[in-house]
């Protein structure tokens, strides 16, 4: 996939995602390469901020052990799409939603970059994260929409009903990953 096509994504959802659709052959986005994009980016910001530079090994480790988040990201877009359009390929769609991911690895960016630059990292990360992660989460959400509704052809209400899915599950698979790791009972329950 041409790196003008996932940077018109993130600035132009629905017109990127009417291009994306037509694009064939080595213009067409692929599971790997979202994945791959999305993992390194992730891992390149957790072993920058862990570590404090950018060290071969400490990338290698901190991309791989997030690779659980394309598949649960796998399992939504399985469960919204056989909900609403058992016909439309599965690999198709899911390798046209990780060409999506344009804000998430943006907000990573910048929160890395924050972490690595300002004297007081934390400080500024309080005022900041929250409305990154909610702009983040909401422009990620206008992306998904555009995926089902112009990538995959689905009318706006099959499309409208996949995003919610997608987000429900989403977002209980997260959740329910944090709450059976014990992280996120000791923050809730206090």
């Amino acid at each position: 996939m041409l790196p003008s096509a996932a940077a018109s994504l993130v600035v132009r959802p629905f017109r990127g995602y009417d291009a994306l659709a037509r694009a064939r052959g080595e213009d067409a986005p692929t599971i790997a390469g979202g994945a791959l994009r999305l993992l390194f980016v992730i891992g390149a910001v957790v072993a920058t901020t862990a570590a404090g530079r950018l060290a071969p090994i400490e990338l290698f480790v901190a991309t791989f052990s997030f690779a659980y988040v394309p598949l649960a990201q796998l399992v939504a877009v399985t469960v919204a799409l056989r909900a609403v359009a058992r016909d439309v390929p599965l690999r198709r769609a899911f390798a046209l939603y990780l060409a999506g991911h344009g804000p998430w690895l943006i907000a990573l960016l910048a929160i890395a970059a924050i972490c690595l630059i300002v004297p007081s990292p934390a400080a500024v990360l309080f005022k900041v994260a929250p409305p990154l992660l909610l702009g983040t989460i909401a422009w990620g959400g206008v992306l998904t929409f555009a995926c089902f509704r112009r990538g995959l052809a689905l009318t706006a209400k099959r499309a409208g009903i996949a995003t919610l899915l997608h987000t429900v599950v989403l977002t209980a698979i997260v959740v329910g990953y944090y709450l059976a790791m014990g992280q996120l009972g000791p923050q809730i329950w206090r």
